[in-house]
Protein backbone atom coordinates (compact mmCIF):
# COMPACT_ATOMS: atom_id res chain seq x y z
CA UNK A 1 0.00 0.00 0.00
CA UNK A 2 1.42 3.67 -0.95
CA UNK A 3 2.18 5.61 1.80
CA UNK A 4 0.20 8.63 2.24
CA UNK A 5 3.50 10.63 1.48
CA UNK A 6 3.31 8.44 -1.70
CA UNK A 7 -0.66 9.08 -2.21
CA UNK A 8 0.14 13.29 -1.98
CA UNK A 9 2.49 12.78 -4.62
CA UNK A 10 0.36 10.69 -6.79
CA UNK A 11 -2.63 13.31 -6.42
CA UNK A 12 -0.60 16.60 -7.10
CA UNK A 13 0.92 14.93 -10.19
CA UNK A 14 -2.82 14.80 -11.66
CA UNK A 15 -3.78 17.68 -11.00
CA UNK A 16 -0.50 19.19 -12.48
CA UNK A 17 -1.55 17.10 -15.20
CA UNK A 18 -5.10 18.34 -15.83
CA UNK A 19 -3.91 21.63 -15.33
CA UNK A 20 -1.58 21.26 -18.19
CA UNK A 21 -4.18 19.50 -20.19
CA UNK A 22 -7.60 20.92 -19.00
CA UNK A 23 -9.30 18.39 -21.64
CA UNK A 24 -7.81 15.05 -20.55
CA UNK A 25 -9.36 15.61 -17.01
CA UNK A 26 -12.29 13.22 -17.01
CA UNK A 27 -9.38 10.96 -18.82
CA UNK A 28 -7.09 11.83 -16.23
CA UNK A 29 -9.70 10.98 -13.27
CA UNK A 30 -10.64 7.81 -14.36
CA UNK A 31 -7.10 6.02 -13.65
CA UNK A 32 -7.69 3.79 -10.62
CA UNK A 33 -3.66 4.02 -9.63
CA UNK A 34 -2.27 0.74 -8.58
CA UNK A 35 1.03 -0.29 -6.49
CA UNK A 36 3.75 -1.69 -9.71
CA UNK A 37 6.98 -2.89 -9.85
CA UNK A 38 8.84 -0.38 -12.95
CA UNK A 39 7.98 2.47 -14.08
CA UNK A 40 4.35 3.66 -14.98
CA UNK A 41 2.48 1.26 -17.04
CA UNK A 42 -1.39 0.99 -17.62
CA UNK A 43 -3.83 -2.04 -18.59
CA UNK A 44 -6.96 -1.76 -20.70
CA UNK A 45 -9.02 -1.41 -17.53
CA UNK A 46 -7.66 1.85 -16.90
CA UNK A 47 -5.70 0.81 -13.69
CA UNK A 48 -2.28 2.99 -13.32
CA UNK A 49 0.67 0.95 -12.23
CA UNK A 50 3.56 3.19 -10.53
CA UNK A 51 6.50 1.32 -9.16
CA UNK A 52 8.52 2.49 -6.36
CA UNK A 53 11.48 3.96 -8.27
CA UNK A 54 9.00 6.35 -9.76
CA UNK A 55 7.86 7.49 -6.30
CA UNK A 56 11.10 8.15 -4.85
CA UNK A 57 13.09 9.24 -7.68
CA UNK A 58 10.92 11.47 -10.02
CA UNK A 59 9.74 15.20 -9.57
CA UNK A 60 6.23 15.81 -9.56
CA UNK A 61 6.19 17.37 -12.51
CA UNK A 62 7.87 14.27 -14.42
CA UNK A 63 5.12 12.28 -12.60
CA UNK A 64 2.62 14.44 -14.16
CA UNK A 65 4.25 14.08 -17.57
CA UNK A 66 5.04 10.45 -17.92
CA UNK A 67 0.97 10.17 -15.88
CA UNK A 68 -0.55 12.15 -19.41
CA UNK A 69 1.65 9.64 -21.32
CA UNK A 70 0.32 7.08 -20.37
CA UNK A 71 -3.13 8.31 -20.05
CA UNK A 72 -2.67 8.86 -23.35
CA UNK A 73 -2.24 5.47 -24.83
CA UNK A 74 -5.84 5.06 -23.17
CA UNK A 75 -7.52 7.63 -24.68
CA UNK A 76 -6.45 6.99 -28.37
CA UNK A 77 -6.93 2.83 -27.95
CA UNK A 78 -3.98 1.80 -28.18
CA UNK A 79 -4.69 -1.75 -27.47
CA UNK A 80 -7.92 -1.70 -29.65
CA UNK A 81 -6.04 -0.30 -33.08
CA UNK A 82 -3.05 -3.33 -31.97
CA UNK A 83 -6.13 -5.85 -32.41
CA UNK A 84 -7.50 -3.73 -35.53
CA UNK A 85 -3.56 -4.01 -37.26
CA UNK A 86 -3.14 -7.77 -36.47
CA UNK A 87 -0.15 -7.32 -34.11
CA UNK A 88 1.49 -10.54 -32.81
CA UNK A 89 2.38 -11.27 -29.74
CA UNK A 90 6.49 -10.92 -30.81
CA UNK A 91 5.36 -7.78 -32.28
CA UNK A 92 4.01 -5.68 -29.39
CA UNK A 93 7.24 -4.24 -27.98
CA UNK A 94 7.57 -2.89 -31.70
CA UNK A 95 4.10 -1.46 -31.10
CA UNK A 96 4.43 0.13 -27.73
CA UNK A 97 7.72 2.14 -29.46
CA UNK A 98 5.48 3.08 -32.58
CA UNK A 99 3.03 4.26 -29.81
CA UNK A 100 5.11 6.09 -28.17
CA UNK A 101 6.30 7.87 -31.04
CA UNK A 102 3.00 8.90 -32.04
CA UNK A 103 2.61 10.04 -28.22
CA UNK A 104 5.30 11.88 -27.61
CA UNK A 105 5.72 13.79 -30.93
CA UNK A 106 2.55 16.30 -28.88
CA UNK A 107 4.28 16.20 -25.30
CA UNK A 108 7.77 17.08 -26.30
CA UNK A 109 6.09 19.77 -28.17
CA UNK A 110 4.34 21.09 -25.36
CA UNK A 111 8.02 21.02 -23.33
CA UNK A 112 6.88 18.14 -20.47
CA UNK A 113 10.13 17.06 -18.21
CA UNK A 114 9.70 13.07 -19.64
CA UNK A 115 12.08 11.35 -17.19
CA UNK A 116 13.20 8.81 -19.42
CA UNK A 117 13.91 11.53 -22.51
CA UNK A 118 10.64 10.67 -24.72
CA UNK A 119 10.75 8.61 -27.63
CA UNK A 120 11.73 10.86 -30.72
CA UNK A 121 10.52 10.25 -34.30
CA UNK A 122 14.31 12.06 -35.28
CA UNK A 123 15.87 9.54 -33.58
CA UNK A 124 15.15 6.46 -35.56
CA UNK A 125 14.76 8.30 -38.90
CA UNK A 126 11.47 9.10 -39.16
CA UNK A 127 8.78 12.24 -40.02
CA UNK A 128 7.71 13.39 -36.51
CA UNK A 129 3.80 13.72 -36.30
CA UNK A 130 2.74 9.98 -37.87
CA UNK A 131 0.01 7.82 -36.81
CA UNK A 132 1.54 5.00 -34.74
CA UNK A 133 0.67 2.54 -37.72
CA UNK A 134 2.73 4.33 -39.67
CA UNK A 135 5.86 4.29 -37.51
CA UNK A 136 4.95 0.67 -36.86
CA UNK A 137 5.43 -0.48 -39.97
CA UNK A 138 8.99 1.46 -40.13
CA UNK A 139 10.51 0.38 -37.33
CA UNK A 140 12.52 -2.68 -36.56
CA UNK A 141 12.08 -4.67 -33.14
CA UNK A 142 14.45 -2.12 -31.06
CA UNK A 143 12.00 -1.37 -28.26
CA UNK A 144 12.80 -1.92 -24.61
CA UNK A 145 10.17 -0.63 -22.37
CA UNK A 146 6.33 -1.29 -22.26
CA UNK A 147 3.60 0.62 -20.98
CA UNK A 148 1.56 -2.19 -20.22
CA UNK A 149 -1.32 -3.90 -21.98
CA UNK A 150 -3.03 -0.61 -22.19
CA UNK A 151 -1.12 0.84 -25.04
CA UNK A 152 -1.24 -2.80 -27.02
CA UNK A 153 2.30 -3.37 -25.42
CA UNK A 154 3.42 -6.29 -23.63
CA UNK A 155 2.07 -6.39 -20.28
CA UNK A 156 4.01 -4.86 -17.51
CA UNK A 157 5.17 -6.76 -14.11
CA UNK A 158 2.94 -6.61 -11.50
CA UNK A 159 -0.31 -6.13 -13.71
CA UNK A 160 -3.44 -7.35 -12.18
CA UNK A 161 -5.23 -10.65 -13.79
CA UNK A 162 -8.39 -9.77 -15.46
CA UNK A 163 -9.35 -8.46 -18.85
CA UNK A 164 -10.66 -4.59 -20.26
CA UNK A 165 -14.08 -5.41 -19.05
CA UNK A 166 -12.96 -5.02 -15.15
CA UNK A 167 -11.96 -2.07 -13.75
CA UNK A 168 -13.34 1.07 -15.73
CA UNK A 169 -15.09 -1.48 -18.21
CA UNK A 170 -15.10 -1.30 -22.15
CA UNK A 171 -18.39 1.25 -21.72
CA UNK A 172 -16.66 3.49 -19.25
CA UNK A 173 -13.70 3.38 -21.25
CA UNK A 174 -15.30 4.69 -24.20
CA UNK A 175 -18.30 6.95 -22.41
CA UNK A 176 -14.77 9.00 -21.75
CA UNK A 177 -13.23 8.62 -24.99
CA UNK A 178 -16.53 10.66 -25.85
CA UNK A 179 -16.38 13.20 -23.50
CA UNK A 180 -12.35 13.83 -24.08
CA UNK A 181 -13.32 14.05 -27.70
CA UNK A 182 -16.13 16.63 -27.14
CA UNK A 183 -13.71 18.54 -24.50
CA UNK A 184 -10.68 19.01 -27.39
CA UNK A 185 -13.43 20.20 -29.74
CA UNK A 186 -14.23 22.90 -26.80
CA UNK A 187 -10.77 23.79 -26.22
CA UNK A 188 -10.20 23.89 -30.05
CA UNK A 189 -13.45 26.40 -30.39
CA UNK A 190 -12.28 28.56 -27.22
CA UNK A 191 -9.08 28.88 -28.74
CA UNK A 192 -6.75 27.16 -26.47
CA UNK A 193 -3.58 25.52 -27.04
CA UNK A 194 -4.53 21.95 -28.59
CA UNK A 195 -1.55 19.96 -30.11
CA UNK A 196 -2.26 18.67 -33.50
CA UNK A 197 -2.24 15.40 -32.11
CA UNK A 198 -5.34 15.90 -30.17
CA UNK A 199 -6.97 18.18 -32.67
CA UNK A 200 -6.44 15.07 -35.15
CA UNK A 201 -7.63 12.14 -32.83
CA UNK A 202 -10.77 14.41 -31.77
CA UNK A 203 -11.60 14.82 -35.79
CA UNK A 204 -11.21 10.99 -36.11
CA UNK A 205 -14.05 10.42 -33.75
CA UNK A 206 -16.55 11.38 -36.24
CA UNK A 207 -18.87 13.58 -34.22
CA UNK A 208 -19.02 17.39 -33.77
CA UNK A 209 -19.23 19.48 -30.66
CA UNK A 210 -22.68 20.49 -30.43
CA UNK A 211 -22.84 24.35 -32.26
CA UNK A 212 -24.88 26.07 -29.33
CA UNK A 213 -21.91 24.71 -27.03
CA UNK A 214 -19.46 26.16 -29.55
CA UNK A 215 -21.20 29.34 -30.41
CA UNK A 216 -20.85 30.00 -26.61
CA UNK A 217 -17.38 29.51 -26.35
CA UNK A 218 -16.33 31.07 -29.45
CA UNK A 219 -18.42 34.31 -27.46
CA UNK A 220 -16.95 34.16 -24.33
CA UNK A 221 -13.24 33.79 -25.86
CA UNK A 222 -14.16 36.48 -28.18
CA UNK A 223 -14.93 39.10 -25.30
CA UNK A 224 -11.51 38.26 -23.89
CA UNK A 225 -12.47 39.62 -20.19
CA UNK A 226 -13.78 37.12 -18.16
CA UNK A 227 -17.84 37.81 -17.81
CA UNK A 228 -18.67 39.13 -15.18
CA UNK A 229 -15.10 39.71 -13.14
CA UNK A 230 -15.06 42.83 -10.85
CA UNK A 231 -12.54 45.87 -11.91
CA UNK A 232 -12.63 48.91 -10.07
CA UNK A 233 -13.54 52.72 -10.78
CA UNK A 234 -12.85 56.29 -8.90
CA UNK A 235 -16.01 57.55 -10.96
CA UNK A 236 -18.46 56.65 -8.10
CA UNK A 237 -17.38 56.57 -4.09
CA UNK A 238 -16.82 53.01 -2.41
CA UNK A 239 -19.41 51.86 -0.44
CA UNK A 240 -16.56 51.36 2.29
CA UNK A 241 -14.97 54.52 1.77
CA UNK A 242 -16.44 56.02 5.00
CA UNK A 243 -14.57 53.61 7.52
CA UNK A 244 -10.97 54.52 5.26
CA UNK A 245 -11.56 58.25 5.47
CA UNK A 246 -9.12 59.80 4.39
CA UNK A 247 -7.92 57.88 1.89
CA UNK A 248 -10.17 57.18 -1.24
CA UNK A 249 -11.10 54.22 -1.82
CA UNK A 250 -12.86 52.89 -5.77
CA UNK A 251 -15.82 51.02 -6.46
CA UNK A 252 -16.23 47.87 -7.35
CA UNK A 253 -17.46 47.37 -10.83
CA UNK A 254 -18.58 44.22 -13.17
CA UNK A 255 -17.02 43.84 -16.21
CA UNK A 256 -19.72 43.03 -19.03
CA UNK A 257 -18.85 42.86 -22.77
CA UNK A 258 -20.02 45.07 -25.31
CA UNK A 259 -21.70 42.79 -28.50
CA UNK A 260 -23.63 43.66 -31.72
CA UNK A 261 -25.24 41.46 -33.41
CA UNK A 262 -25.98 41.71 -37.24
CA UNK A 263 -29.00 39.76 -38.59
CA UNK A 264 -28.78 39.27 -42.60
CA UNK A 265 -32.13 39.91 -43.69
CA UNK A 266 -32.23 39.62 -47.24
CA UNK A 267 -34.37 37.44 -49.52
CA UNK A 268 -32.31 34.54 -49.31
CA UNK A 269 -32.85 34.28 -45.14
CA UNK A 270 -36.23 31.70 -44.79
CA UNK A 271 -38.48 32.79 -41.96
CA UNK A 272 -37.24 29.93 -39.98
CA UNK A 273 -33.66 31.26 -40.67
CA UNK A 274 -34.64 34.29 -39.21
CA UNK A 275 -36.48 32.74 -36.16
CA UNK A 276 -33.10 30.67 -35.52
CA UNK A 277 -31.05 33.78 -35.52
CA UNK A 278 -33.00 35.51 -32.88
CA UNK A 279 -33.11 32.65 -30.68
CA UNK A 280 -29.45 32.42 -31.11
CA UNK A 281 -29.01 36.05 -30.58
CA UNK A 282 -30.90 35.64 -26.61
CA UNK A 283 -28.15 32.72 -26.49
CA UNK A 284 -25.53 34.98 -26.87
CA UNK A 285 -26.71 37.54 -24.54
CA UNK A 286 -26.71 34.93 -22.03
CA UNK A 287 -23.33 33.92 -22.61
CA UNK A 288 -22.29 37.25 -21.71
CA UNK A 289 -24.35 37.82 -19.29
CA UNK A 290 -25.74 41.26 -20.23
CA UNK A 291 -28.94 41.52 -22.74
CA UNK A 292 -28.56 45.30 -21.93
CA UNK A 293 -24.60 45.16 -23.83
CA UNK A 294 -26.06 43.35 -27.14
CA UNK A 295 -27.52 45.41 -29.73
CA UNK A 296 -29.25 43.65 -32.69
CA UNK A 297 -29.24 45.29 -36.18
CA UNK A 298 -30.33 44.01 -39.31
CA UNK A 299 -29.08 44.04 -42.62
CA UNK A 300 -29.79 44.12 -46.42
CA UNK A 301 -28.39 46.21 -48.40
CA UNK A 302 -28.42 48.75 -45.76
CA UNK A 303 -28.23 48.52 -41.96
CA UNK A 304 -30.12 49.91 -39.65
CA UNK A 305 -30.60 49.37 -35.34
CA UNK A 306 -33.36 47.15 -34.37
CA UNK A 307 -32.70 47.24 -30.22
CA UNK A 308 -31.54 45.20 -27.58
CA UNK A 309 -31.61 42.06 -27.27
CA UNK A 310 -33.57 42.07 -23.98
CA UNK A 311 -36.42 43.21 -26.78
CA UNK A 312 -35.28 40.29 -28.88
CA UNK A 313 -38.61 38.11 -28.61
CA UNK A 314 -40.93 40.96 -29.65
CA UNK A 315 -38.49 42.30 -33.12
CA UNK A 316 -39.38 41.88 -36.35
CA UNK A 317 -36.90 41.93 -38.72
CA UNK A 318 -37.92 43.10 -42.12
CA UNK A 319 -35.55 43.54 -45.02
CA UNK A 320 -35.38 41.90 -48.32
CA UNK A 321 -33.63 41.88 -51.90
CA UNK A 322 -30.15 41.57 -51.91
CA UNK A 323 -26.99 41.41 -48.91
CA UNK A 324 -23.83 43.66 -48.38
CA UNK A 325 -22.76 42.62 -45.29
CA UNK A 326 -20.01 45.21 -45.46
CA UNK A 327 -22.59 47.77 -44.41
CA UNK A 328 -23.93 45.96 -41.69
CA UNK A 329 -20.30 45.68 -40.44
CA UNK A 330 -19.51 48.95 -40.86
CA UNK A 331 -22.81 49.83 -39.06
CA UNK A 332 -21.99 47.75 -36.03
CA UNK A 333 -18.34 49.66 -35.87
CA UNK A 334 -20.16 53.18 -35.48
CA UNK A 335 -22.00 51.90 -32.20
CA UNK A 336 -20.90 53.53 -29.31
CA UNK A 337 -19.37 51.84 -27.15
CA UNK A 338 -17.96 50.04 -29.72
CA UNK A 339 -18.57 46.49 -29.82
CA UNK A 340 -15.74 44.52 -28.49
CA UNK A 341 -17.36 41.68 -30.83
CA UNK A 342 -19.81 41.89 -33.75
CA UNK A 343 -21.93 38.32 -34.73
CA UNK A 344 -22.98 38.11 -37.96
CA UNK A 345 -26.11 35.50 -38.04
CA UNK A 346 -26.48 34.69 -41.81
CA UNK A 347 -26.81 31.92 -44.43
CA UNK A 348 -23.57 32.94 -46.03
CA UNK A 349 -24.77 34.14 -49.19
CA UNK A 350 -23.96 37.50 -49.09
CA UNK A 351 -21.27 39.71 -50.02
CA UNK A 352 -18.44 40.24 -47.79
CA UNK A 353 -15.71 43.45 -46.74
CA UNK A 354 -12.17 42.77 -48.03
CA UNK A 355 -11.19 42.92 -43.94
CA UNK A 356 -13.18 42.91 -40.74
CA UNK A 357 -13.76 46.33 -39.07
CA UNK A 358 -10.57 47.30 -37.10
CA UNK A 359 -10.08 46.70 -33.46
CA UNK A 360 -13.34 44.12 -33.18
CA UNK A 361 -13.40 40.61 -33.96
CA UNK A 362 -15.95 38.55 -35.89
CA UNK A 363 -17.27 35.49 -35.37
CA UNK A 364 -19.99 34.31 -38.22
CA UNK A 365 -23.28 32.10 -37.33
CA UNK A 366 -23.90 30.51 -40.98
CA UNK A 367 -27.43 29.42 -40.53
CA UNK A 368 -27.66 26.24 -42.93
CA UNK A 369 -25.58 24.83 -45.23
CA UNK A 370 -23.98 28.33 -46.88
CA UNK A 371 -20.65 28.80 -47.94
CA UNK A 372 -18.51 29.65 -45.15
CA UNK A 373 -17.48 33.51 -43.93
CA UNK A 374 -14.24 34.49 -44.71
CA UNK A 375 -10.81 33.79 -43.30
CA UNK A 376 -10.23 37.21 -41.47
CA UNK A 377 -13.47 35.60 -39.28
CA UNK A 378 -14.42 32.94 -37.04
CA UNK A 379 -17.27 30.82 -38.34
CA UNK A 380 -19.88 28.45 -36.73
CA UNK A 381 -22.22 26.36 -38.16
CA UNK A 382 -26.11 26.68 -36.79
CA UNK A 383 -28.60 23.91 -37.58
CA UNK A 384 -31.74 25.81 -39.21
Amino acid sequence: MPTAADAAKISSARLLAVHQFPYLARALFALQPRPGQRSMAVDEAWRLYIGPEVLNSWTVEQCAAVMVHEVTHLVRDHAGRARSLGVEPGERRRWNLAVDLEVDDDLMDAGLPLPFGGSQPGTFGLQPHQLAESYFRQLSDRAERTCGSGSGGEAAAGEEPGDRDQGLGVVGAMAVRRQVADDVRLAVARGDSVSAGWRRWSESRGRSLDWRYEMAAVVRAATRAPVGRPDYTYARPSRRGAAAWPVILPAQVRITPSVAVVVDTSASMAQSQLDRALRETLAIAEAVSGRRRVTVLSCDTTARVVGRASNAPGQTLAGGGGTDMAAGLEAASRLRPRPDLVVVMTDGHTAWPPQAPAGTRVVVGIVGSGPPAPPWARTVRIAS
